[in-house]
């Protein structure tokens, strides 16, 4: 198969031509796509592969699927538990709803990994003590979407911020940042507390505690951003600046 991007055996995953970096992979064929492991790392176009974000990125996701593995089973738990003790629809939703909605937050979660997988972007983890980020590469980065993070749960609304940015929700010209709302960060603090109801301040919070005046009295970042979603003017404007965003 030859495209302007591709040039490979797609039945054998192996380059037809020496990959342009195979001097940094001395242990490597260097026709090796993916590292001879397609099914788990991303190589879009034969340029790159960054094994140390790899082996942290499926780290990550196996932290995520663990959990939501441990909350279904509560959930299962409960509903025998209603079942044998005749629980009415109203109990059964009080105990149920919010462990659900966090079931459902860290599906989408994984789902948006899938996404960031098969993108053409290369994106890359760094581990940082402060407060995460989503931000475009400069330097060593340069090209690159940088996902900083300081734990699961941070890991987790960061990875919300790029899928944003992929399905262009959000987008950057130059380093900044636009289309940017408070929708993003409501819908990037429940995906976090998904995973650690006990992730912000090491408070316990529901669903319900993350509004707008919520989040705006977090960081003065929040305190300007507009009330209402701008995905529809970032969509027109990614038609015009394609160049800037992932397609």
């Amino acid at each position: 198969m030859e495209t302007p991007r591709y040039f490979y055996h797609p039945d054998l995953s192996i380059w037809l031509s020496v990959d342009p970096p195979s001097d940094k992979y001395p242990n490597l064929t260097p026709y090796a796509y993916c590292a001879n492991n397609p099914v788990v790392l991303v190589d879009p176009d034969g340029k790159e592969i960054d094994p140390t974000s790899m082996t942290e990125w499926n780290n990550q996701k196996q932290k995520i699927v663990d959990k939501k593995a441990y909350i279904d089973k509560r959930i299962d738990k409960l509903n025998a538990t209603a079942k044998q003790k005749g629980w009415n629809e109203g109990t059964i939703k009080k105990r149920t709803n919010e462990l659900k909605e966090r079931s459902a937050r860290l599906e989408k979660t994984l789902n948006t990994m899938g996404d960031l997988e098969k993108a053409s972007t290369i994106y890359t983890l760094e581990k940082v003590d402060e407060n995460g980020s989503f931000s475009k590469g400069f330097g060593d980065n340069e090209g690159k979407m940088v996902i900083k993070y300081s734990c699961t749960a941070s890991f987790v609304h960061e990875v919300t911020h790029a899928g944003q940015y992929h399905n262009r929700e959000i987008g950057f010209v130059g380093v900044e940042v636009t289309g940017y709302d408070i929708t993003d960060e409501i819908n990037a603090y429940k995906a976090g507390l998904a995973y650690d109801k006990y992730a912000y301040d090491n408070t316990y919070y529901r669903f319900s505690d993350i509004t707008p005046e919520w989040v705006r009295k977090r960081s003065d970042t929040y305190k300007y951003l507009p009330a209402e979603p701008l995905n529809e003017i970032m969509y027109k404007q990614n038609r015009r600046e394609k160049s800037s965003y992932i397609r």
